[in-house]
């Protein structure tokens, strides 16, 4: 198996991606997940499409590292880090909280990625720091002998254990949440995902080097309801961690696998288009979410039909939004550059 070769073509990353922002903007939806807190819709979604985007860079296959490609994807993922979690910092902490600028907290800011709900006020911005330690794991996991395979793989599974029976939010989650935090660079974020990334390499490529029966999408499709049905019964009777914790490990493999049989349905022009800007569009459309659920304080006081009717309306104008914005944003390569610099 060569492990250089990426298992999607151009087009199939792009759609697949902008079919993962579209999950996450709903998954970010606070309309969305207000009205559907009861069954657990928010929790339903984080069982497959974070880990879908985390796993990305496995299926592109590996390279040996070397300094300018490093540096691209610091620069890239964890500049782009550090900029809008200083503006923030800024705008949030120290302006609208009124507390005073520290050189301190800011480093702590940018290392360690930890207190971003205090000091910006918002935490999709983990995703970034992870994404950039991952991506060089990935690279030194292909290129390294059996031996260091073994232990990143060890470490990857310690991590992956730590953050699944931190789901209790209770007993285990006090005792990883308070040790995690001094572990830099979203290191310990990262690890999480190199498992699960080489486990479901290993089985796409498995999956399309065999002879599966055209019944195959089915038999997935059912999978996938039986999961679905096991999660919102679970979430809705006796909430068991046990049972969580396997379908955050089954529900991945299930939607690559998926996925690589209905891609064709994803190749479309909508697809397509969002899917080159969602880098910028991630960035974006918190910050439009939180204007339209500030400009509509009552919404919980509504009846049904125009909750759901708020929350369709709410996804489309963060979804256009967003994505207007990512555009504009890259006909100004000044402005692009200072939010988003690249090598």
């Amino acid at each position: 198996m060569n492990n250089n070769i990426s298992v999607l073509s151009r087009q199939e990353s792009v759609s697949l991606k902008g079919f993962l922002i579209l999950l996450i903007i709903i998954g970010h939806n606070m309309f969305f997940t207000l009205n559907t807190q009861e069954c657990e819709m928010m929790g339903y979604l984080y069982c497959f499409h974070i880990e879908a985007f985390f796993i990305l860079p496995f299926l592109y296959g590996a390279r040996r590292i070397n300094l300018r490609r490093a540096m691209r994807s610091f620069v890239k993922l964890y500049g782009t880090y550090m900029i809008w979690s200083t503006v923030l910092y800024v705008c949030y902490y120290v302006c609208y909280g009124h507390h005073t600028c520290s050189v301190k907290d800011l480093m702590s800011l940018w290392i360690y990625a930890t207190g971003l709900k205090e000091y910006t006020g918002i935490l999709i911005l983990w995703f970034l720091p992870a994404m950039f330690s991952l991506s060089l794991l990935k690279d030194v996991y292909y290129s390294s002998p059996k031996w260091v395979k073994i232990i990143l793989l060890a470490v990857s599974i310690c991590s992956l254990s730590a953050h699944l029976l931190s789901l209790d939010y209770g007993h285990f989650y006090t005792i990883f949440n308070s040790r995690v935090p001094r572990i830099p660079f979203g290191i310990w974020n990262a690890f999480q995902y190199v498992l699960l990334g080489v486990v479901i390499r290993r089985v796409i490529v498995w999956k399309r080097g065999n002879i599966i029966s055209s019944c195959d999408g089915i038999w997935l499709l059912l999978i996938w309801i039986l999961l679905s049905i096991t999660y919102f019964v679970n979430s809705s009777v006796q909430n068991n961690l046990w049972v969580l914790i396997g379908l955050r490990l089954v529900f991945p493999v299930c939607f690559y696998l998926l996925y690589d049989r209905y891609k064709s349905m994803f190749l479309r022009g909508f697809f397509l288009s969002i899917g080159k800007t969602t880098f910028e569009m991630y960035i974006f459309h918190p910050f439009i979410g939180y204007i339209l659920f500030w400009a509509i304080p009552d919404f919980m006081v509504y009846s049904a039909i125009v909750k759901w009717c708020i929350i369709i309306a709410s996804l489309f104008c963060v979804t256009v939004l967003s994505y207007w914005m990512s555009l504009m944003s890259r006909r100004i390569p000044v402005l692009h550059g200072l939010l988003f610099p690249s090598l």
